[in-house]
């Protein structure tokens, strides 16, 4: 229950247990990866699209280590605004542009290398003249590899959950802000 005096900010009494539950099992729900979860505790008809894994070896690598990285806090308390009920936390993520950012940079370094050290052009190309798939996938692997070990930032979103009471149960506002800190991904409503 929340009280509001004209002119003060709403004041929460009793706190539902379940709205902090429920904010607290989304954010389990997207640490662990299970965003089919996660879906279901937001407000609304939402499909995040982050349940798709990439297709290739490199995407996947980085996919992989983004999703090891995602951690959180609930920060306080919930407390009612004028808005609503909130709960403050924390979401830890990889920071994937510091990680793609030399990407490019790497690769065209270790196929400088490659090529130098190769005793034979057959190590290089195909039959084709083009560099060798299995080089080229090699040298992406240990790019984003090395990336991932010296590039690798870490963001803390601070995030304001917006928790909704629709059809006897809570459930957490979809807003940009924490769409944006589960992985700017394109995410379709």
């Amino acid at each position: 229950a929340a009280m509001a005096f004209r002119g003060a900010p709403p004041v929460l009494l009793d706190p539902p247990r379940q709205a902090r539950e429920q904010a607290e099992g989304l954010m389990d729900a997207l640490c662990r990866g299970d965003f089919a979860l996660a879906e279901t505790m937001l407000y609304g008809s939402w499909e995040l699209g982050l349940d798709r894994q990439p297709a290739d070896p490199v995407g996947k690598i980085l996919w992989n280590a983004y999703l090891d990285s995602l951690d959180y806090r609930l920060c306080g308390e919930l407390y009612a605004a004028e808005s609503g009920l909130f709960q403050d936390a924390e979401l830890l993520t990889l920071d994937l542009s510091s990680v793609t950012a030399n990407l490019s940079r790497r690769c065209q370094q270790l196929l400088q290398q490659a090529v130098a050290e190769a005793e034979d052009v057959s190590q290089l190309y195909d039959e084709k003249n083009n560099y060798r798939e299995a080089l080229v996938m090699q040298i992406l692997e240990t790019a984003a590899g090395q990336a991932l070990r010296e590039d690798g930032n870490y963001i803390t979103h601070t995030l304001s959950l917006h928790l909704c009471y629709s059809d006897g149960r809570w459930l957490v506002a979809a807003d940009p802000a924490l769409l944006d800190a589960i992985g700017g991904m394109e995410v379709r409503r």
